[in-house]
């Protein structure tokens, strides 16, 4: 029961740790690396879109359903073919719930949307 505590209060702690360091890199940093950094926005607009996305996905389809339908997207969003999009998104839904629910005997989080239909 104390896990998601545990892991949210680490990767917090993690993350204020990151954010410090690279706050004093940038004030290290010359004029023509900050102009390198600039060319990096598309990419950061990339990466936090895909983290803003797996939220909204586990708000609405739940654990689960973002277990299977976050590497479909993700793989077929770049160009990998159907046969591996679709065998590494089931090996993970496999894998975890084997694990969570099988093994562990955890009750997942079902979104709203699973949670409104089966009540």
């Amino acid at each position: 029961r104390m896990f998601p505590l545990f892991a949210l209060v680490t990767t917090l702690i993690l993350l204020i740790f990151q954010v410090i360091r690279e706050i004093a890199d940038c004030k290290e940093k010359e004029p023509a690396e900050m102009e390198k950094a600039k060319n990096l926005w598309p990419k950061h607009l990339d990466i936090w879109s895909w983290l803003l996305g797996t939220l909204i996905m586990l708000w609405v389809l739940g654990f689960m359903g973002t277990v299977l339908l976050l590497p479909f997207l993700y793989l077929r969003f770049h160009k990998e073919s159907w046969l591996l999009s679709i065998s590494l998104s089931l090996g993970c839904g496999f894998f975890f719930y084997a694990l969570f629910a099988l093994a562990l005997n955890m009750s997942l989080y079902s979104g709203i949307l699973f949670s409104k239909m089966f009540d």
